[in-house]
């Protein structure tokens, strides 16, 4: 299992050439001594911001998708709950490597351009029904194949 094809990374940046925007913002009173804003804690201070836009960063083409690893992780709220109902789920977390192609992938698995994991691509709350009895590989990659930027990768 794997994915092949272009893949897109995208940030949220500020949007300069919009118009920005003033908002309040309630600073607190216990701000440290070295903090920029420290004279003025407990006060409201005014600050100027600009619309967010989705920015394309990066593009790979035709790159190779592994996923190298995946878990499943059981949430069971039975000891916070005095009927014996559980209010369970599971998250899902996984993580994955992307290389230049699938040549370079056999000829040097540790050869990667880049391993992406942690909470980036992490699935909350998935129950029973959403997983379908589908290995749980497979639901993670199909997972993937949703996610912005990766429209364009197929199954290899």
């Amino acid at each position: 299992m794997a994915l092949q094809g272009t893949l897109r990374f995208y940030e949220m940046q500020d949007d300069l050439n919009a118009e920005p925007y003033t908002v309040d913002v309630q600073l607190p009173d216990n701000l440290k001594e070295n903090h920029p804003d420290y004279e003025l804690r407990g006060q409201i201070k005014t600050i100027t911001e600009y619309p967010q836009i989705e920015v394309l960063t990066q593009e790979e083409q035709d790159v190779y998708v592994v996923i190298e690893m995946c878990a499943l992780h059981l949430i069971d709220f039975l000891r916070d709950h005095e009927d014996a109902t559980s209010p369970k789920h599971f998250n899902v977390q996984y993580k994955f490597n992307v290389y230049m192609n699938k040549e370079a992938r056999e000829y040097n698995l540790y050869d990667k351009m880049m391993e992406i994991e942690g909470d980036r691509v992490h699935i909350d709350n998935i129950s029973e029904e959403q997983l379908n009895n589908k290995n749980l590989l497979a639901y993670c990659y199909d997972h993937l194949k949703q996610r912005r930027g990766f429209e364009d990768m197929v199954d290899a």
